[in-house]
């Protein structure tokens, strides 16, 4: 399947939830959607660590020497392929997309990401986990010595009423807990990481358990 048909259908099974076509997205959607449907974290940790080793490579080709364009994108395929010494692998960017944003295929057609995180990129790791029209869930790693403030915007939730929980890996209870209410865009919601912890951040309508 591949290419567009896989990130439609995953697209449409994301917004509706029907699940026809899951042993299709499972054969071979990406490691998120895979992820996302079965909870096999494998698939989606192996596409993170060849890009992550793609990103290794010529820092500077990727940042301070050129900007966002199809050169750079091509760097692997149309350069360091033909040096004689085995290339890296071929960034690919939409998995990291994908498991920031939620956003289970291509930003370029319908984009479906779940979530903008108002704060720099240094020193976060974000995974989306559940991204619905009554839920949102996310993993994040702060990687900073100190506690961080941030924010989140979230596209997919409607106008509401809804319980925020913030908790950290083998902590019993919440760090915290609050009711807030999202009204016209932008929505965002503020909460605090603190430094060097695993943490899930959920948001949930409330009336919907």
């Amino acid at each position: 399947m591949g290419g567009f048909l896989a990130d439609t259908l995953a697209k449409y099974r994301f917004l509706t939830g029907d699940r026809q076509y899951d042993t299709l997205l499972r054969q071979d959607a990406s490691g998120y959607v895979r992820f996302r449907l079965t909870g096999q974290e494998k698939p989606l940790v192996e596409q993170l660590r060849r890009n992550a080793e793609a990103f290794r490579w010529n820092w500077e080709a990727y940042t301070s020497e050129m900007r966002w364009t199809d050169r750079v994108m091509a760097f692997t395929r149309n350069y360091l392929a033909y040096l004689p010494e085995r290339p890296p692998p071929a960034p690919a960017p939409e998995i990291l997309y994908s498991t920031v944003t939620g956003d289970p295929g291509n930003p370029l057609v319908f984009p479906l990401n779940a979530v903008r995180w108002r704060t720099p990129p240094r020193q976060l790791a974000a995974r989306v986990t559940e991204s619905s029209r009554s839920a949102f869930a996310a993993e994040l790693f702060h990687f900073g010595p100190q506690p961080r403030k941030l924010e989140a915007e979230l596209f997919l939730l409607p106008a509401g009423d809804y319980e925020l929980t913030v908790t950290a890996a083998g902590q019993p209870g919440a760090l915290e807990t609050r009711k807030v209410r999202l009204g016209d865009p932008p929505r965002r919601v503020a909460f605090e990481l603190p430094a060097r912890q695993l943490c899930t951040v959920r948001l949930e309508a409330i009336g919907s358990k």
